[in-house]
């Protein structure tokens, strides 16, 4: 398997690993070029392919499976880190997972505490 994740911290670069074993193992495409960049705990995408290509195929295409609903959902603010009380009833285990891991990385990568620096409230 092609690695899509390079990661200066490699604890959120494990995370991202998961991640993106999960969602291939789900059915998800990948392009071989993209690339998962954490850095100073900013995520960002790269890719080589060109912009301009008539014919190119997508970075990514997520099966609906993946997809992360949060209606429902009840969140907890504490020591600077999000919790999630309780996920939505309406969440398959995948989803569940993904959502869990997700939360992870926002804590990993310390979003809560830099908040006024991502505009978040």
């Amino acid at each position: 398997m092609i690695d899509h994740v390079n990661a200066k911290n490699s604890y959120v670069g494990s995370i991202l690993r998961k991640i993106v074993s999960i969602a291939v193992d789900a059915g998800a495409e990948l392009h071989p070029s993209l690339l998962i960049v954490e850095k100073d705990g900013e995520l960002s995408l790269h890719s080589s392919m060109p912009l301009n290509v008539k014919d190119h195929a997508p970075l990514c295409r997520l099966p609906r499976v993946l997809l992360l609903p949060t209606n429902g959902a009840d969140w907890q603010i504490c020591s600077e880190q999000l919790f999630l009380k309780r996920a939505s009833d309406s969440l398959s285990l995948i989803q569940e997972e993904l959502l869990c891991l997700h939360v992870e990385i926002y804590n990993a990568t310390c979003k809560i505490k830099n908040r006024s620096k991502h505009n978040l409230s």
